[in-house]
């Protein structure tokens, strides 16, 4: 009973070390994170003074924008209605390109309908011709086959 109690308490002993050198563990993992703490506050620190910095800036420059003068923002009014004006003309352009484009190709497709047109014409003119011709062939031996 003895050496299973002893067994017992070495294992215990064994057990509280590991217990021991993980809390030791955790404690030097916890100071680490107090130190990144400690630097992550400093630097919110100096982002809040840099904000503070920057808001200050930002009203200094509010102020003189609300100071310049009223030529000034009619310049910029009008340079902004002319570049709207360009912008919307570009659009124009664009569009009207396109329906050139559009109108182009009809007019490529209107041209070939033409030619084949012409083309067919001209082979009914000579077929016509042609009729005519031995029409007016036959119309000549009847005429002399009547006057015999």
């Amino acid at each position: 009973e003895l050496a299973a109690e002893s067994e017992q308490l070495v294992k215990a002993r064994g057990s509280i070390k590991v217990g021991e050198a993980k809390q030791a563990k955790t404690a030097l993992e916890l100071e680490a994170e107090s130190e990144q703490l400690v630097k992550a506050r400093k630097a919110i620190k100096v982002g809040e003074a840099a904000q503070v910095k920057t808001a200050k800036e930002l009203e200094e420059r509010t102020r003189e924008l609300a100071g310049e003068s009223e030529q000034l923002v009619k310049s910029r009014a009008t340079i902004k209605v002319g570049e709207a004006a360009q912008a919307k003309a570009a659009l124009e352009l664009a569009k009207t390109a396109r329906e050139l484009e559009a109108e182009s190709e009809q007019l490529v497709r209107a041209r070939a309908t033409i030619k084949v047109a012409e083309s067919a014409q001209a082979k009914t003119t000579l077929e016509l011709e042609e009729r005519k011709r031995e029409l007016e062939s036959e119309s000549g031996l009847l005429v002399k086959a009547r006057s015999t």
